[in-house]
């Protein structure tokens, strides 16, 4: 484990939601607000400091389409095949990191 992921073990989740994010075209504000989180959840998520609960992975499923296979363990195939083409052409995202 490197030093950043010990720091912050859940970089790996936050990247994929932020990527997913950028895709769909939210803001953490409107992602947050649509799905009934608060953006300090959203920005914590994606931060590395703190994995979504199993109820935030359901509601991320149900708002948008978000597999919890994908959100925890990057599972692409998991996702519906509009959404996983979004992440693979969107230009603003980067799922390596």
């Amino acid at each position: 484990m490197s030093a950043e992921n010990s720091e912050r073990p859940y970089t790996e989740i936050g990247h994929r939601l932020r990527a997913a994010r950028k895709a769909l075209g939210y803001n953490q504000t409107d992602f947050a607000k649509r799905a009934g989180f608060t953006k300090g959840q959203v920005s914590n998520w994606e931060g590395g400091a703190h994995r979504p609960s199993l109820d935030a992975c359901i509601a991320m499923r149900e708002t948008y389409g978000l597999s919890i296979d994908f959100i925890i363990f990057g599972n692409m195939d998991a996702l519906p095949h509009k959404i996983a083409k979004l992440l693979e052409s969107s230009p603003s995202v980067n799922l390596s990191k």
